[in-house]
C-alpha cells in the first residue's frame, strides 16, 4: 500500500483504534487461509476477478462471496473472504466461503474481523463484495462498514469509510461506497 504523509491523522480520517466487541472461541486458533495486506498485487487481482465475474457463468457465484477487511492501528488493511471455521482441526475444508444471503447454522460459524488482524484493535472494519452498479449492468466492487465487532457500537463516520475507499484507490482498485445496512 502507498504510504500515507507523515502528517496523516490516522484518528480523525479512520477513527480511534477499538477491541473487538467479541472473539469467537474457534476464532482464537484460527486464520483464514485467504488473508492478504492490501497492496497494489491484490488489487490487480481483484480487478481481474471483477472483469473475470462478468461472464455470465461466474456472476452468480461472484456475487454470493463476502470478502472482510480490516484496518490495524497502524492504517494497515486486511482482508480476507468471509471464511468458515473448521468444525475439526484436520477439516479438509480450510478456506471455505460464507455464502452472502445464506441463512444456515453452518454459515454462521465463521472466522470474523478480528482473525484478520490477529485479534487486535481495529480503526475500521467492513465487507467488500461484488454488485452491479445498475440492475443488470457492470459489476462494481463495494464497500461497507458492516462489523458487528468493530463498528457496530461507534460507527465510522462517511468521511472516515470514504477515506477508506481511498487507500484501496491508491492501490488500484476502485471501490464505491455503501452506506446501507
Amino acid at each position: 500500500m502507498h504510504p500515507r504523509s507523515a502528517s496523516t491523522d490516522y484518528d480523525a480520517d479512520f477513527g480511534h483504534p477499538r477491541p473487538a466487541a467479541f472473539t469467537d472461541v474457534w476464532e482464537r486458533l484460527c486464520k483464514p487461509v485467504s488473508l492478504r495486506k492490501l497492496d497494489e498485487e491484490v488489487a490487480n487481482h481483484l480487478t481481474a476477478f471483477r472483469d473475470l465475474a462478468s461472464d455470465s457463468l461466474l456472476t452468480g457465484a461472484s456475487l454470493s462471496l463476502v470478502y472482510i477487511w480490516a484496518m490495524n492501528s497502524k492504517g494497515e488493511i486486511f482482508i480476507a473472504i468471509e471464511e468458515l471455521a473448521p468444525y475439526q482441526p484436520n477439516m479438509p475444508h480450510l478456506g471455505y466461503p460464507r455464502r452472502r444471503y445464506v441463512r444456515d447454522e453452518m454459515e454462521r460459524r465463521k472466522l470474523g474481523h478480528p482473525t484478520l488482524i490477529e485479534r487486535k484493535p481495529a480503526r475500521v472494519a467492513g465487507e467488500l463484495f461484488l454488485d452491479f452498479d445498475s440492475p443488470g449492468l457492470n459489476l462494481r466492487w463495494l464497500i461497507n462498514a458492516q462489523s458487528g465487532r468493530y463498528c457496530e457500537a461507534v460507527p465510522p463516520s462517511e468521511t472516515q469509510l470514504k477515506n477508506v475507499a481511498d487507500l484501496f484507490g491508491e492501490c488500484g482498485l476502485k471501490v464505491d461506497v455503501d452506506f446501507g445496512v
